[in-house]
């Protein structure tokens, strides 16, 4: 003889004794008799683990946004990840994450640095007709020289100051 205690929902009692009791190998007890071992059970409460899988969900799909990249199919996920826990897989998710904001930094500053340069073309096209070297713009010492564009109705404005 093998003793066995299960422990199942209550929604599933009836259907699981009816199981056991097919195969024929049921002996059913008074629960008052064991219900010091089953005192201990509680249910588990996911709500917390859920709420943080959610957030790391939201912040996987902002990432995958700014890359402009769809997110994976349930089939394409390989044997590698689908086994990890969630300690792990916060940890490649934080690794991915700072992997995008590394890029996302390199692309502000490019973008930084191609709006100086469209700046400065802008300035040496205004330069341009007046005929001036810009190896003379270059050596200057105690001047500031910039250009901009004037609208011509406020031209009279300047010329009066």
């Amino acid at each position: 003889m093998q003793h066995l205690s299960l422990v199942v929902l209550a929604t599933d009692v009836e259907a699981t004794t009816r199981a056991i009791a097919g195969v024929g190998v049921l002996h059913l007890l008074d629960v008052r008799h064991v219900m010091a071992d089953v005192a201990a059970i509680r249910p588990y409460d996911s709500g917390e683990q859920l709420a943080r899988l959610e957030r790391l969900a939201r912040q996987l799909d902002e990432l995958l946004e700014f890359l402009a990249l769809a997110p994976p199919t349930p089939d394409a996920i390989d044997e590698t990840t689908a086994g990890l826990d969630e300690r792990a897989l916060v940890a490649r998710a934080d690794t991915f994450a700072a992997e995008v904001e590394a890029l996302r930094n390199r692309l502000v500053k490019a973008q930084d640095d191609t709006a100086q340069l469209h700046t400065l073309l802008r300035s040496l096209r205004a330069l341009a007709p007046l005929g001036v070297p810009l190896e003379d713009v270059r050596r200057l010492r105690y001047a500031f020289l910039t250009s901009g564009l004037l609208p011509a109705r406020n031209l009279a404005d300047c010329v009066k100051a």
